[in-house]
């Protein structure tokens, strides 16, 4: 589970260092990125419950370099303009080096998928 401008390791070190610049600094930044982090963790947690998959929550660009994602799409109205609201966006990335097409897993898989996705989409929405 990655959300957008959070930064954090599965033994939770986060570099604070980043607040200022991804979450705009400050008291409220701070804050902002503790219930960031909170929340991609209780949706972790909702995927773990399902099949005991463990999810790691990194910044999505720790991932793999891109540009342009609806991520920062979502992020970036704000700052083209001032009277929209800062929007934190969060990805999970699902699939399994051990697959073929780690993207495409065969049907009988993608059922399981779609069970511990839709357990962390109903986490969040209860959390939020």
């Amino acid at each position: 589970i990655t959300p957008s401008g959070i930064v954090s390791t599965e033994t939770d070190g986060f570099a604070r260092s980043d607040y200022p610049f991804i979450l705009g600094g400050g008291p409220q930044g701070h804050e902002t990125f503790l219930h960031s982090v909170k929340l991609a963790k209780q949706m972790r947690a909702a995927i773990s419950a399902v099949r005991g998959r463990k999810y790691a929550v990194t910044q999505s660009m720790s991932l793999y370099p891109t540009a342009g994602s609806s991520d920062d799409y979502a992020y970036s109205r704000h700052l083209a303009d001032p009277s929209k609201p800062k929007i934190f966006s969060y990805t999970i990335e699902w699939g399994s080096a051990d697959n073929e097409t780690p993207f495409h897993p065969p049907y009988s898989e993608m059922k399981h998928i779609i069970q511990e996705i839709t357990a962390a989409l109903l986490q969040f929405c209860l959390r939020t």
